[in-house]
């Protein structure tokens, strides 16, 4: 069990194969063929290539949606970026 658990960290997390992107790129780009959608290749590169559009001053999305992120280090950041939440409301409540 752990050594699949272990094994799954390490594959790529899929954003780019996400219904809520699929939805994105069919209001953005008007498909019309849903084959397209289906495609993980295609699906990928446009993937890369909205990933460009993202600010470099923005660093914390810039790595969250890296095309290529493993789940060990997506986990990583929901976990860092859930405690920097946390600790801003905390310090905000003190104010």
């Amino acid at each position: 069990e752990e050594m699949v658990r272990d094994h799954m960290l390490k594959q790529e997390v899929e954003l780019y194969n996400e219904d809520q992107f699929k939805k994105y790129l069919q209001e953005k780009y008007d498909v019309l063929s849903e084959n397209y959608l289906e495609n993980k290749t295609i699906l990928k590169m446009v993937y890369a290539l909205e990933w460009f559009d993202i600010k470099k001053s923005n660093k914390i999305d810039l790595i969250r949606y890296h095309p290529n992120i493993i789940h060990k280090d997506y986990e990583a950041i929901e976990s860092i970026q859930s405690q920097h939440t946390l600790d801003t409301c905390v310090a905000m409540s003190l104010l």
